[in-house]
């Protein structure tokens, strides 16, 4: 049942606010300088701040990534108007890699587990079997597979639909179908990796059978929440006008519900 297109303010004045990006940006790594130089007798408490603030940002590039698979998979009509501020979303995972760089560096103050060398741990002991992800080898080379993995789909996901865009071809739709069921499956391999390898790590001896999914679903309710606000902002401004109906909005209401 198709749903009634909400009434759109007026577009929003951004000329009150020149180089608002910038400048957000600019704020951002200034509070990360002062909290480093706060913190600097005590890396590990600025690396835990730290990397909450990361793993929320990369929520929102895995939830969008999420969407865009889904949309495929199901051969969604009503995401289509939306689906490429999704991919915009996914082709962020990549560049999130550089801010990965100081928990790469300062892992061994953060994770507890990296410093036992002598003393047996059993928790530990369990964890390194069959997989040795809790390893200092095994934490970087499957940090750097997430990465990877998350460079790889998204990628592809993008250039398949920039190429469907310049010919119309449904040969495009049919491969990223064709792709989206081998990516879903990466997508949860890396995701529930990243959150037990950065996260759920910090504690070793803590065992979770759920902790991946939490992380999973948080994720995706996160992003659907900045896409709704998104469609809203773009709508408003008269760049989605066409395309964008009250489906939209109910089906990002319903699913974030």
């Amino acid at each position: 049942m198709e749903q009634p297109t909400p009434n759109i303010p007026s577009p929003v004045d951004w000329s009150k606010w020149p180089g608002m990006l910038n400048k957000a940006i600019g704020a951002a790594l200034l509070v990360l300088v002062i909290g480093f130089a706060f913190y600097h007798n005590n890396v590990e408490n600025w690396l835990a701040r730290y990397l909450v603030g990361y793993m929320f940002c990369l929520s929102i590039g895995l939830g969008g990534l999420f969407l865009v698979l889904v949309h495929h998979l199901f051969d969604a009509s009503w995401s289509v108007p939306i689906r490429r501020i999704n991919e915009h979303m996914a082709c962020l995972l990549p560049w999130m890699a550089l801010f990965w760089i100081p928990i790469g560096i300062f892992a061994p103050d953060l994770y507890a587990w990296m410093s036992i060398v002598d003393n047996p741990d059993h928790a530990l002991a369990a964890k390194q079997s069959p997989l040795p992800l809790f390893t200092i080898p095994g934490f970087y080379i499957s940090s750097a597979l997430c990465f990877i993995i998350w460079w790889f789909i998204p990628r592809q996901l993008r250039k398949l639909s920039l190429e469907q865009d310049k010919s119309g071809s449904a040969e495009c739709t049919f491969q990223m179908r064709k792709f989206s069921f081998i990516g879903i499956f990466l997508f949860a391999f890396s995701l529930t990796v990243a959150a037990l390898m950065w996260m759920k790590g910090l504690q070793h001896a803590w065992f979770s059978t759920m902790y991946g999914v939490y992380f999973f679903a948080a994720s995706v309710w996160t992003t659907l929440a900045v896409v709704y606000m998104t469609v809203m902002l773009l709508q408003r401004q008269g760049i989605l006008e066409e395309v964008i109906t009250g489906n939209q909005y109910y089906y990002l209401g319903t699913l974030f519900l």
